[in-house]
């Protein structure tokens, strides 16, 4: 099939070599378009129900009472938050690391989201290859979810070094998976009530320091 590909595109120019630059882009989207039939091929072999996969989109899971589609908008709104708020100066690779998982979140919502006209046997099987390709690179299920865990992290770790445990710091930093986020926090961490008990003192023997030197 590359071979085919590649004699078809240089035919027209086979008079006229292109410039290294244009078989860079040549050679590229062989590669891509390589990488898409083997997501596809793979697909078919390791999804033999692609179209319950997509049902299942918009389904609720028992376990985070949430559907996978609420997951990634809750997730997308999150990191897009969270990027406005850092500074990529001072956090170049945490800001590029959440621009990365954000650009294949997108892809996913929207590959997800497009909707089937017709064929959706087929047209589903795009879309469970398509996803695997950019959740699950080479296989690597944990892809998303390891880089979602050490986003969190870092931004719990800028809000304890910086003092910023606030209620509502605590619900942003909850926002995209209530259980995960949670035990993250409580393992790395405090229990969150004695986190915010704590933050909460704190303010109180400021305030009370203040007056003191007042």
């Amino acid at each position: 099939m590359c071979k085919a590909y590649v004699d078809r595109k240089y035919r027209a120019v086979q008079q006229n070599p292109p410039l290294l630059s244009d078989m860079r882009e040549l050679v590229k989207t062989i590669v891509d378009e390589s990488r898409a039939d083997v997501n596809r091929r793979l697909g078919q072999v390791m999804e033999e129900n692609p179209i319950l996969v997509m049902a299942q989109y918009e389904s609720e899971l028992p376990i985070v009472r949430k559907t996978p589609k609420s997951f990634l908008h809750n997730t997308k709104n999150y990191l897009n938050a969270l990027k406005q708020e850092l500074d990529s100066r001072e956090n170049p690779y945490l800001y590029s690391l959440i621009e990365k998982t954000l650009a294949k979140l997108l892809k996913t919502i929207e590959y997800a989201e497009t909707p089937c006209y017709s064929d959706c046997d087929n047209y589903a099987f795009e879309q469970v290859s398509r996803i695997g390709g950019l959740v699950a690179p080479q296989q690597q299920t944990q892809n998303i979810s390891n880089a979602l865990r050490e986003i969190v992290k870092q931004h719990v770790d800028l809000a304890v070094s910086q003092g910023d445990i606030s209620d509502e710091n605590l619900r942003f930093l909850l926002f995209i998976s209530p259980e995960t986020s949670a035990n993250l926090f409580v393992r790395n961490y405090l229990d969150i009530q004695k986190a915010e008990d704590d933050a909460s003192t704190a303010k109180e023997f400021s305030v009370k320091n203040i007056e003191s030197l007042a």
